[in-house]
């Protein structure tokens, strides 16, 4: 995705470690309901803040924050097992 020309675009894999806070440990497998949870915030939520005071940037970069997310969780299946990967990479 290019920002403007000022801004290189590259695109990073990011590795994301989770626990829980509360609530039961994580076993062998985490629900797609749940990484879908962690994701949303992640992508939609505190990436999608990054260019607030600049409307033009701010529209484009979430609309495709929104789309690499809508992408990223049609692959996945119910289930996850924890040694799997949620790959996401994103153009920053």
């Amino acid at each position: 995705m290019e920002l403007t020309s000022r801004h290189e675009t590259v695109s990073r894999t990011l590795v994301l470690f989770y626990g829980r806070a509360q609530g039961r440990d994580l076993g062998k497998t985490i629900g797609k309901a749940e990484v879908m949870t962690v994701l949303d915030g992640l992508l939609n939520q505190w990436y999608a803040s990054s260019f607030e005071d600049e409307p033009d940037r701010d529209a484009q970069f979430r609309a495709y924050l929104r789309a690499h997310y809508e992408k990223t969780i049609a692959g996945l299946s119910n289930d996850i097992t924890l040694s799997e990967q949620v790959r996401t990479n994103i153009g920053l």
